[in-house]
């Protein structure tokens, strides 16, 4: 891995339905109303039916006072 590339693992438990956690994980539009760490989500490409192509451009807010974007 070079120096300015980045890699984390996260491990997540939710007491809830998989069917309601997959369909929140999927709901990307929705992040920042649950995770505080996700400032915005702006939409680049709506993608097809299937959601192939869907891209974003999420706004990341750390401890740091910068954000991370692309």
């Amino acid at each position: 891995m070079s120096v300015n590339e980045y890699s984390f693992v996260t491990v997540w438990k939710i007491e809830a339905p998989l069917r309601k956690v997959w369909d929140t994980i999927c709901d990307i539009k929705h992040f920042p109303y649950w995770w505080k760490a996700v400032e915005n989500i702006n939409v680049m490409d709506k993608g097809n039916s299937n959601g192939i192509n869907f891209i974003t451009e999420p706004t990341w807010k750390g401890v740091l006072p910068y954000q991370l974007s692309r």
